[in-house]
């Protein structure tokens, strides 16, 4: 059997990551409604994004199984590639299990890749 990997998805997830304390000019389009701007939006989506990982991490920890592969607890950079890699492949299996974090994905890559796969009318 020959297993494929996306290598392109992780790679610029963690180009995006590693460069996101840049951005302080950024407005994330999920955190308007609470008049968060640059650093302040960041600053409390990496919050939201830190506690998915250490909800993962707890997970691994005590060996129960995960929908993400269990290399996403190794660091949060890790987690972040393989997060954004699940969130363009499989994104309904994502949404279903791990709602926020989809919603974390959804805000900072503003788009909703759900919708993708959506049937059509008719």
């Amino acid at each position: 059997m020959v297993l494929a990997y996306n290598f392109p998805i992780p790679a610029a997830a963690v180009w995006h990551r590693t460069n996101l304390k840049c951005l302080s000019h950024v407005n994330l389009p999920g955190r308007t409604g609470e008049s968060l701007t640059g650093l302040s939006a960041i600053d409390a989506w990496h919050r939201d994004l830190v506690a998915e990982y250490e909800a993962l991490c707890d997970s691994v920890d005590r060996g129960e199984p995960t929908f993400l592969d269990p290399y996403a607890a190794e660091d949060e950079l890790e987690f972040f590639a393989v997060v954004s890699e699940e969130f363009i492949e499989c994104p309904a299996e994502l949404r279903t299990a791990h709602p926020r974090l989809y919603a974390l994905m959804r805000e900072y890559y503003g788009i909703d890749p759900v919708e993708w796969t959506a049937p059509g009318p008719g």
